[in-house]
């Protein structure tokens, strides 16, 4: 009789040292396993040294021969994830067999998870310094939260998101039409107990196996989503898009929220997506006048404007198209009820003059061109003589008055000065 306990003593601690056994997760290292245990099999991470420069470091398993369902249980320790097991084993309504590609964990912290199932299945741990989806993810909401604004007036994104969320909520229709023809009592009851995650079960097996939905049944998904599309597009034509500004606003804040939350959640270290998020917010109200100082400094002192010198052609050119497109818009205000004729013609020394110019003809005088070219062929002329006077005195030496005192002539002064 005493042999016969201690001989089940025994039994229950090896199963229970079995349960508990584990595996160290190392980066870039591939686990097998054949999937034949009755336990699950345990493996644990125990987390990178902490630093604020690994705000985007991730790490995660990624299955390369995903078996066909597997439970999941996760836990700080060895102990915690045999516990969980052992709950599940008494609980009544198991858990949902997920087939997930890859499996999350947190950067800098230990955690260990235990993988049950029925198949082989083989996968990889992989741990990265920069994770750039999650740097993505962090300025796709920081952009997100400063052109809410922007987003929420767009028209564009009104009907493409009205359509979308149109084809999501015909899913809950049909839902909604599929448990009225459930019949009453138990199995109504049963079906609210496990609605919610029979239905989060389809969606996620629909998911995975979103190829060969699509392949199987093409011409019903398509023919549904344009239906749904139809629909909902017509719906939002027919509501058109938000024109009070209280729901604009509050449309704007749900926005905002929402990409603050993927800031939030888009690191480990949530301490520094939480300044993130305060930064922002404190950037976003400071008022326009100080931060239009702020960018114009910046722009001055960092991204200094490279300057492009005009050439003599480019100027007269821009100068005869600006002064051209400014006497158009002058005689279009001329000729329109807002333009005073009285009270401008009453100003003017020639009104008929600017009559004619109203009516279309040029806005200069014959002699007044002439007079302009003449004058410009005089300045041209007068440019060239004193071009030349230039380098004479360039050729010839230069006499100062020191040697005049001296008596040094123009030969020994230029002798001297060679």
């Amino acid at each position: 009789m005493f042999c016969g306990r201690v001989a089940v003593i025994v039994l229950v601690a090896g199963l229970s040292r079995a349960a508990t056994q584990s595996e160290e997760l190392k980066p870039n290292y591939v686990y097998y396993d054949k999937g034949e245990e009755s336990y699950p099999r345990i493996y644990c991470y125990g987390g990178r040294p902490f630093t604020y420069l690994g705000v985007f470091a991730s790490a995660r398993v990624e299955f390369t021969l995903p078996p066909t369902f597997y439970d999941l249980y996760e836990g700080a320790n060895e102990t915690e994830v045999d516990s969980e097991f052992q709950e599940n084993k008494r609980n009544w309504l198991p858990l949902v067999p997920w087939r997930s590609n890859t499996i999350p964990f947190r950067a800098f912290e230990r955690k260990c998870i235990g993988l049950l199932s029925s198949s082989e299945y083989r996968f990889k741990f992989r741990s990265f310094n920069i994770d750039y989806l999650r740097m993505i993810m962090c300025a796709m909401g920081l952009m997100l939260f400063f052109n809410a604004h922007r987003i929420v007036r767009s028209k564009s994104v009104f009907y493409s998101g009205g359509v979308s969320v149109g084809v999501v909520a015909s899913l809950l229709v049909i839902f909604f039409f599929l448990s009225r023809m459930i019949p009453r009592r138990r199995t109504m009851l049963v079906s609210l107990l496990m609605g919610w995650s029979f239905s989060v079960y389809i969606f996620h097996k629909l998911w995975t196996n979103l190829y060969e939905v699509l392949h199987e049944h093409r011409a019903i998904v398509f023919t549904y989503l344009g239906v749904a599309a139809t629909i909902s597009f017509a719906l939002c034509y027919r509501c058109g898009p938000p024109t009070n500004e209280k729901t604009i606003d509050l449309m704007q804040w749900s926005v905002q929220f929402m990409a603050l939350a993927v800031v939030y959640l888009s690191s480990d270290i949530q301490e520094v997506t939480l300044a993130f998020c305060l930064v922002a917010l404190l950037i976003y109200n400071i008022p326009r006048e100080y931060s239009a100082k702020v960018q114009t400094f910046v722009k001055k002192k960092i991204f200094k404007p490279k300057v492009k010198l005009l050439s003599e052609e480019e100027f007269i050119r821009q100068g005869d198209e600006f002064t051209r497109l400014e006497l158009e818009r002058l005689r279009k205000f001329a000729q329109s009820p807002d333009c005073p004729a009285w009270k401008v013609m009453s100003k003017l020394k020639n009104p008929q003059r600017f009559g004619s110019f109203v009516m279309g003809e040029s806005h200069l005088e014959d002699n007044e061109i002439l007079d302009y070219e003449t004058s410009a062929r005089v300045q041209e002329d007068e440019l060239t003589l004193l071009t030349d006077d230039e380098s004479d005195e360039e050729n010839y030496p230069r006499i100062l008055p020191t040697d005049l005192l001296n008596g040094d002539g123009p030969n020994n002064a230029s002798r001297q000065r060679r």
